[in-house]
């Protein structure tokens, strides 16, 4: 299980934060085909699924319980952390 929370910046610039649903990952889900936000280029989308694999897999076979990781929502905001 994946515990996720999310935080982001409100028009305002306000933080909002909170704890969404938890999420169950197995190994399997790292070879299903993700949905990418619409507003990526067509030919972004390798690098977008290779860095989204390998978030998964370093979060999958990591020996922490925390892992954080930030992905530009639609619009553009946003960045790796």
């Amino acid at each position: 299980m994946v515990d996720v929370f999310i935080q982001t910046y409100a028009e305002d610039g306000r933080i909002i934060s909170g704890k969404l649903q938890n999420i169950k990952v197995g190994i399997e889900d790292l070879f299903l085909k993700a949905i990418a936000p619409p507003d990526i280029p067509k030919d972004a989308l390798p690098d977008y699924y290779l860095d989204l694999f390998n978030v998964l897999s370093n979060a999958c076979s990591s020996t922490s319980n925390t892992w954080r990781e930030a992905f530009t929502r639609k619009g553009g905001k946003g960045g790796n952390n």
